[in-house]
């Protein structure tokens, strides 16, 4: 499945406020989608609506440790 299809059904769910589908969706992604800052960044947001804090936290740390601190990204670590 093309990245841009894949970009778009979870930006569907998160649109949704379908989180666990959102989660879903990211681990089932290729590596090389999965590990885009946007798909990271919405997994780490998904993971915290889902209540999954610890699991959030690590995923945008290591985002910004990785790609520098962003103001969405640290809105949502926030």
């Amino acid at each position: 499945m093309h990245a841009a299809v894949l970009v778009d059904l979870m930006l569907s769910y998160r649109s949704a406020e379908a989180w666990k589908d959102v989660i879903r969706l990211v681990e089932a992604m290729p590596t090389p989608i999965r590990s885009q800052t946007l798909v990271r960044g919405h997994l780490g947001m998904a993971l915290n609506r889902d209540e999954r804090r610890a699991e959030a936290e690590r995923v945008l740390e290591d985002l910004i440790k990785e790609r520098g601190a962003s103001p969405e990204t640290c809105g949502i670590l926030g």
